[in-house]
């Protein structure tokens, strides 16, 4: 009973292709297509390069959580299965404004949204009716139109589409472009110096006064010693560099915060009073 079952339902089947193939054929002739000139068919042409055979289609990547990505523009196939849904994803915040279909009978397609709180994404779910269907689906939005191939499967399907963008591409290429340039900020003093270029081996010891400096280094050629800002509030220190044991006067200059010394030295004292009230700080370059 079952086998007959069977054999009567592929019947029926084989039956309704053939059936939909000859009604086709009835009222579909290629004797009924209107004579084409030169620049129409060249037009076709240029169609079938970009659609039937895939020639100058961009192939697909993986994408966030398994979705088919393919490069808008990049004329996308997708291909469905009976009993099974696509869901083709639009760009966050991307809004449908229409949607058409070649084949409306035996594709099922309807939109449906994600998301809330300024956060929706557009989706469309397709689903064929039968297997062995070519169709094209048209999308206009708000931002862009899309042009995509459906096709049914038996029991192979793409289960989650979505797009990359140029200005998503861009967008990101700009955002790494201001990342570098945040972080070559970042090495940069207000003075200028690059801090790559600066040796900052340099330990401050000594007395613990207002205008103890903050940090020393050189970058080759000057050494540069830090002052807090309450340097203007009180007595400049002194700077003596120490040399074979004897304390010598070295040239240097005050700007702002900054004492600039046009030369590299390995100790340095920096003094304000004398006798009991003398305050004293050491400064000195590690070879480490």
């Amino acid at each position: 009973m079952k086998r007959q079952i069977l054999s009567l339902a592929l019947i029926t089947a084989l039956s309704a292709s053939a059936f939909a193939d000859s009604y086709a054929d009835k009222y579909f002739e290629n004797s009924h297509n209107p004579k084409l000139n030169r620049h129409e068919q060249k037009g076709l042409g240029i169609a079938k390069n970009y659609s039937s055979d895939g020639r100058m289609a961009v192939p697909p990547v993986p994408g966030d959580n398994g979705r088919i990505t393919f490069a808008f523009g990049s004329d996308p196939s997708v291909v469905c299965a009976v009993m099974q849904v696509c869901d083709i994803a639009l760009q966050p915040g991307e809004m449908i404004n229409d949607l058409h279909a070649g084949d409306t009978a035996r594709w099922n397609i309807t939109p449906a949204i994600s998301g809330s709180n300024g956060n929706e994404r557009m989706h469309i779910l397709v689903k064929p009716l039968d297997v062995g269907l070519q169709t094209t689906l048209f999308v206009a939005t708000d931002r862009r139109t899309y042009h995509i191939r459906l096709k049914s499967h038996r029991t192979r399907y793409m289960p989650a589409v979505g797009f990359s963008y140029p200005e998503d591409t861009a967008a990101r290429w700009r955002a790494i472009r201001a990342n570098q340039a945040r972080q070559a900020e970042a090495q940069v003093l207000p003075t200028g110096e690059n801090i790559q270029n600066l040796d900052f081996n340099y330990t401050i010891s000594g007395n613990n006064p207002p205008w103890k400096p903050l940090r020393v280094y050189n970058d080759g050629t000057r050494t540069i010693i830090q002052m807090p800002p309450t340097l203007s509030q009180g007595e400049a220190p002194a700077l003596l560099v120490v040399r074979n044991g004897e304390n010598t006067l070295v040239n240097y200059r005050l700007h702002e915060d900054r004492y600039i010394v046009d030369s590299l030295f390995d100790e340095a004292i920096m003094i304000t009073g004398v006798g009991r009230h003398q305050t004293k700080v050491v400064i000195r370059r590690s070879r480490s």
